[in-house]
């Protein structure tokens, strides 16, 4: 956890969403190093926070997690339930999602989600979108909305991820001492002053768009073009955390305009925001001035407003640009003790109402949002009179404290008690598409049934479906399901996600069309690699993929029997070696036999690196009974940094080490003789793991076998299992540093790699003795192989950019045959090119 602490990181919240799903043991063995660790974050003080990013569908895992971590477990499952981290379309961000999730938790802790903005354009994950906020506010006003709703936690996400780390956002930081000081103790003390502007840098009218939609099918959202969206509207949104009031003068093309804040802080002191809008022309250099009693406080300078990126895109991330005063200054916030929400408004049918009640200190947050806190508005004489819903049990509160004082909203509430009802649909959820058609460019493709089948459930990606019509998502029954459609081959994100989401939900109706598969002579042969790179840039990348896996396959067989046997004995190398290491700490132990035997966990259990030290400590032979301590925890490391699996081992007994004490010497002068016999001693160990009878090594050709004639589906399949072919390693061990090693190189590449690799292991040891080369921690084979999966314990190099340099000059000492093995693989399936 040093890392950990040194990189401020105290708990974990693991990413089910980026790269896949976690596996349980690497989960529990992250816990159970660290979650214990000083710095680790506690829940009430004794159990370690944990949280995801999405992962529903390993909820299941996480019984065996918690019970054997003993975690407080606090998962982002928002996928199955309301988005809040960010707004719809222009709208402010509402709390209406956070009301949800709070009472439907009933008392439970619940974690409070603030972003700043969110786009992200990474295909490799499927994903191009933006939420943007016209007005460039939502970091404040989610703030304000955390300090009233007071959640038990607050997360940041979104803060600089990976596709958003393109401009420098880190003038957000200025104001959250502020706010946590606030929410955390209810009051914050201001010293230093400061001054942030937000917005964007890029045309949108004028520049590429990317493919960038605004909001995502992915969500159910109706998506708009960028080009139709807010966005086109420009405004910088300024912020500043200030010991007293002072005003802002901003300056864009040399246009000087003053805007006045729309949120002030309570006593005036904390954090005010407002918005600038700008006209159409307005572009140029920014500079900004915060200015007191005619005195400029701060004073700065922010990147130009126009035109587009260099290639002429555009970048929808916003530009923070912010800066300090020079002099700092002692100020305290107002206690929110103090303080009540008199500033709200809500939904289409609650925002008038909400902004009369919220204004008075009444704001529900299940039927209002509160947008601003301060000192309690002087409320009217009281009337007496008593307000009933009409209908909807939403208002019930609402008309109930407003009529009391003299306020009437005939449309919502009245003076008699009426018949209730909760609506089926929650009217705070925004439209959802409920139909559509293709595009144009799109019908000739039959997209047209697609579109309409995925529309009536609410995806509707923009850039190939047009939503026709919104309204509230109800499962629909009488929506005909589409026939197969015949698709363009095409390299196209979008389609790829619809008929992912159709086929997920049991329609897989997506073809490739027939003009576009690479028509192959599968009666060609080629003697060696050599052959076929001579001729490769007659053919297809996918045929001469499958034309080396035959190249590759001839002999495979025979020398698979002796990679099996190289397999297998590595793994009882890697069992002593662990053991050796750190895995007699996983065990208790009793000393003894029958009788005479100690409890579990009344002693240690020997350090089986030192047998020779363990055997000298005892008087006569001893047997040492292991049992798990932490069985999880053990099975979950032998696997993960071993590479052995649980089904690779069973628990025996061993005698490990045998040896006998002199007996007593006795001399005369300088003749010795013994007067004693020697006393035999042994250790054994009962119930100690080692390697099982029979082991069953994963075979990388299965792939391909089972593939039949779906060799089209053939990349799909290696790249779910670019682990299993790497190298012919063992499957399922969890491990992804081949992700490191292999990245984004030809999928059948690897494949031919892997196989390859088999048959130059089977070959090594069909002519030398096996035991040489696991006994060999210099030899260039099993340090590649320890480096990747730590087989036998031996890994010569560290998983970074130095480890694998060192891996790249032992493969290269391997033999011109190997090299000269990679680069012919290379030439054939144009990896390079990749």
């Amino acid at each position: 956890m040093i890392i950990a602490s040194t990189a401020g990181i105290d708990a974990f919240s693991f990413d089910y969403a980026g790269n896949g799903a976690w596996t349980k043991a690497d989960v529990i063995s992250l816990l159970s190093t660290y979650a214990r660790n000083g710095v680790y974050f506690q829940h009430d003080g004794s159990m370690p926070l944990v949280s995801t990013v999405e992962g529903p569908a390993s909820a299941a895992d996480w019984v065996e997690i918690k019970a054997t971590s003993g975690c407080f477990f606090m998962p982002d499952w928002s996928s199955l339930g309301a988005k809040v981290a960010v707004e719809l379309e222009g709208l402010e961000i509402d709390t209406y999602g956070d009301a949800s999730y709070i009472q439907y938790l009933n008392g439970k802790p619940y974690m409070m989600a603030v972003s700043p903005w969110f786009y992200t354009n990474l295909p490799g994950y499927n994903k191009n979108w933006m939420w943007p906020e016209k007005e460039m506010l939502l970091w404040p006003r989610r703030w304000n909305q955390i300090l009233f709703l007071q959640p038990d936690y607050v997360e940041i996400i979104s803060w600089n991820d990976f596709g958003e780390a393109s401009m420098d956002h880190s003038g957000l930081h200025y104001p959250l001492p502020v706010w946590a000081n606030q929410y955390k103790n209810n009051v914050a003390t201001v010293i230093d002053e400061s001054l942030i502007l937000m917005y964007q840098l890029h045309d949108v009218m004028s520049c590429n768009d990317g493919g960038t939609v605004v909001n995502t099918a992915s969500q159910l959202q109706v998506e708009v073009l960028p080009e139709d969206s807010v966005i086109i509207s420009r405004y910088i949104g300024f912020m500043a955390t200030l010991g007293s009031s002072a005003s802002v003068r901003i300056t864009v093309g040399g246009t000087t305009m003053t805007s006045g804040w729309l949120r002030e802080p309570a006593g005036g002191v904390g954090v005010y925001y407002g918005t600038l809008y700008l006209e159409d022309g307005i572009t140029g250099d920014v500079t900004a001035e915060l200015v007191r009693d005619d005195v400029k406080v701060i004073q700065m300078t922010g990147d130009a407003i126009g035109g587009c990126r260099d290639d002429g895109y555009a970048n929808f991330n916003f530009n923070v640009v912010g800066s300090f005063s020079p002099q700092t200054v002692s100020a305290d916030t107002a206690n929110l003790d103090d303080l009540v929400c008199n500033a709200g408004t809500g939904a289409v049918d609650f925002a008038v109402i909400c902004s009369k009640s919220c204004r008075y200190g009444y704001c529900p947050f299940g039927a209002c949002v509160c947008t601003g806190m301060g000192e309690q508005t002087e409320l009217p004489e009281a009337t007496g009179v008593l307000g009933y819903a009409k209908s909807d049990t939403n208002y019930i509160g609402l008309c109930s404290f407003l009529y009391n004082y003299g306020f009437e909203f005939d449309k919502y509430c009245s003076t008699t008690e009426n018949s209730l009802s909760t609506p089926s649909v929650s009217p705070f959820l925004p439209d959802y598409c409920t139909g559509g058609t293709a595009t144009d460019d799109w019908t000739e493709y039959g997209a047209d049934d697609l579109c309409a089948w995925l529309c009536s459930y609410g995806y509707c990606p923009i850039r190939i479906c047009s939503c026709s019509s919104q309204g509230t998502l109800v499962p629909l029954d009488n929506i005909a399901v589409p026939s197969d459609i015949v698709l363009p081959d095409e390299d196209n994100m979008t389609l790829d996600n619809m008929c992912t989401f159709a086929c997920n939900y049991g329609v897989c109706v997506c073809e490739v069309s027939d003009e576009s598969s690479p028509a192959c002579d599968w009666t060609l042969s080629f003697d060696t690699l050599l052959d076929l790179a001579a001729v490769s840039d007659s053919y297809t990348a996918y045929c001469n993929e499958i034309y080396a896996l035959n190249d590759v396959n001839d002999g495979y067989d025979t020398l698979f029997g002796y990679y099996v046997k190289y397999v297998d004995n590595l793994i009882q190398p890697a069992i002593d070696t662990f053991m050796a290491h750190d895995g007699w700490t996983f065990f208790e132990c009793a000393w003894g036999s029958g009788a005479d035997a100690t409890d579990p966990g009344d002693l240690a259990c020997p350090d089986t690196s030192d047998i020779d030290r363990e055997n000298q400590l005892l008087q006569n032979g001893m047997t040492v009974t292991w049992s798990f301590a932490n069985e999880t925890g053990f099975w979950a490391v032998l696997e993960e940094t071993y590479g052995i699996e649980q089904a690779w081992v069973k628990m025996g007994s061993i005698e490990v080490a045998t040896d006998c004490v002199p007996g007593s010497i006795s001399c005369l002068g300088s003749v010795c003789v013994t007067t004693s016999p020697c006393i035999a001693k042994f250790l054994k160990y009962d119930n100690f793991p080692m390697k099982a009878d029979d082991i069953v090594v994963p075979n990388p050709k299965d792939i391909f076998t089972e593939a039949g004639t779906g060799l089209g589906d053939l990349p799909d399949k290696i790249d779910a299992t670019t682990f299993d072919i790497m190298l012919g390693q063992w499957n399922g061990s969890g491990l992804d540093p081949v992700q490191v090693v292999s990245m984004p190189v030809a999928l059948a590449q690897q494949a031919v790699s892997a196989m390859q690799q088999v048959k130059d292991l089977g070959e090594t040891e069909k002519e030398e003795d096996i035991y040489t080369i696991v006994e060999d921690p210099d030899s260039a084979p099993m340090a590649i192989m320890g480096m990747l999966v730590d087989a036998g314990g031996v890994a010569l190099a560290a998983r970074d950019a130095e480890g694998f340099a060192t891996m790249a000059s032992l493969r290269r000492g391997m033999g011109e045959g190997v090299e000269e093995q990679a680069t012919l693989i290379q030439k054939i399936t144009r990896s390079s090119d990749q």
